[in-house]
């Protein structure tokens, strides 16, 4: 695997963590509009959303460690990026 590819395979997962945080705005978004009755319910489905949000914002730090390590700063920083 080289380095762009770890880049664009960490870039993906990135993408997805994001269309997951869209996910988790519109159930804030729509805190206003549910009832009384309801708050808890939907107070819990937000925290979980938050905390498993969380956990994959964890891992994606891990993984660019491991890509950090994997391919360390001078090769990182002298990288041709070009198509």
């Amino acid at each position: 695997m080289t380095l762009r590819d770890d880049i664009e395979q960490w870039r993906s997962k990135v993408a997805q963590l994001l269309e997951a945080m869209d996910e988790v705005r519109g159930c804030a978004d729509r805190l206003s509009e549910c009832p009384a009755s309801e708050l808890d319910w939907q107070f819990s489905t937000l925290l979980e959303m938050c905390e498993e949000r969380l956990s994959e914002v964890e891992r994606l730090r891990e993984e660019l460690e491991e890509i950090q390590s994997r391919w360390g700063f001078g090769t990182i920083r002298n990288q041709n990026f070009s198509a």
